[in-house]
């Protein structure tokens, strides 16, 4: 009697878990239907049957992007009733992402309108977020020699409120890598407007 094949189970999901590690290590230049089914195991025609095309299969993974990395907080600090606990699972659940994931999808939004779309989505929903509630603000102490040339009229130890960025809520704890990102990309900008 034949041993019976070996298959990986778990449908779409399988995929879309293969399509991170790939961002994560390679960046989405490497996001190919070839590497994908060298990752997951799977034949072309799984990743037809599961997503019909290149096309929806890039729909479910920034879904599914949207869906953890913003959706799955929201609801999370919806259920807290207080203001500064819902900061403090914000901050808590966006240190645990990602970044090199965040990262390879906003270099290939770049390249894509579908993705910018999704990001700029993304984005608002963030912001939304973090804009409803006024206390979940980041707090600024103005010192004394700032105070003069702010040309503010306050106590010492009397702080101002200011929005916290949507970069913080995304991924705290790489902020410098972000800055290198950002500024690999700027450099590259003046380049091209350079030899333009």
């Amino acid at each position: 009697m034949k041993p019976a094949p070996r298959f990986k189970r778990g449908g779409p999901g399988l995929w879309i878990e293969a399509a991170y590690v790939i961002l994560a290590q390679d960046g989405h230049e490497a996001l190919t239907i070839e590497q994908l089914t060298t990752r997951t195991e799977k034949t072309r025609g799984s990743f037809y049957h599961h997503f019909g095309s290149i096309d929806g299969f890039v729909s479910r993974l920034l879904a599914d992007w949207r869906e953890r990395n913003t959706e799955r907080i929201v609801r999370l600090a919806e259920c807290d009733p207080e203001p500064g606990a819902r900061r403090t699972l914000i901050h808590h659940e966006a240190l645990r992402l990602d970044a090199r994931i965040e990262i390879a999808i906003r270099n290939w939004a770049g390249t894509d309108r579908r993705v910018l779309g999704a990001c700029s989505d993304v984005d608002r929903r963030r912001m939304d977020v973090l804009t409803r509630d006024r206390r979940c603000c980041t707090t600024l102490t103005v010192e004394d020699s700032h105070r003069e040339s702010m040309r503010l009229d306050m106590p010492h130890e009397q702080a101002i409120t200011r929005p916290l960025p949507h970069y913080e809520l995304v991924q705290l704890h790489c902020f410098a890598s972000q800055a290198r990102v950002f500024a690999d990309l700027a450099g590259q900008g003046d380049g091209l407007a350079r030899a333009a």
